[in-house]
């Protein structure tokens, strides 16, 4: 038997979970348990994502010398549903990884007050040392926009967050990585945009990663070979 305590993510998956968290993952805590699972879905069109994310989790966690798979499903499982508005019947596809300490940093950034939805920590400066380029692009796969295809210029959804979380974080990108963004808003909720003045620093800090995977490569300009 597993046992969760005294567990680390190993670098790489600490950077990824530090960008999925910023977009759509989220942590649980089940009541009365000491530690956190990290849940995952996305629409079937993004299946090869989430098997991606799956087969990273699958060795994610470590301890001492050696190395602990974080999930006990043998593949992410498909569940359907329906949309809130039209009631149009949708798939998706998700995994669960099992409870484990490893998830305690990030939920101590991402879940300061304990509770279930989402609440950034006070000391947003964290996210200037944990705040990637991996991290980044997978924030982008998660929650990034392309809505321009005439234009080389990008869209993070951060809804859920205040307005000046987004600011900080939209700052930060242009401290860090030297991205020119500014904030917008859709649907009364922040946004953030990045300048098409910053594709070539943006395509040099995430192409790598994001263009491993066939279905995010309709989210980005491939380079032309």
């Amino acid at each position: 038997m597993v046992n969760p305590a005294n567990e680390k993510l190993n670098p790489e998956i600490f950077e990824i979970t530090t960008g999925i968290l910023l977009g759509d993952a989220n942590l649980q805590k089940p009541s009365g348990c000491r530690y956190y699972r990290l849940r995952f879905a996305q629409n079937s069109v993004r299946q090869d994502y989430v098997i991606h994310l799956f087969k990273k989790y699958q060795n994610g966690v470590k301890t001492n010398d050696s190395i602990k798979p974080l999930v006990t499903q043998t593949k992410p499982r498909l569940y359907l549903y329906k949309t809130k508005i039209n009631k149009l019947n949708k798939k998706s596809y998700c995994f669960e990884t099992r409870l484990s300490s490893a998830f305690n940093e990030h939920a101590n950034i991402f879940y300061f007050d304990q509770s279930s939805k989402k609440n950034l920590c006070n000391n947003l400066d964290i996210f200037y040392d944990i705040l990637t380029p991996k991290a980044l692009a997978y924030w982008y796969m998660d929650d990034g926009t392309w809505p321009n295809k005439k234009a080389k210029s990008f869209q993070l959804c951060t809804h859920g967050y205040t307005v000046e979380q987004v600011t900080y974080l939209s700052n930060l990108l242009n401290t860090k990585f030297k991205l020119i963004t500014t904030i917008g808003f859709n649907k009364k909720q922040p946004i953030i945009r990045i300048s098409s003045k910053s594709y070539e620093i943006f395509n040099d800090l995430i192409y790598d990663t994001l263009i491993k995977i066939a279905s995010m490569q309709a989210k980005f300009p491939l380079k032309k070979t």
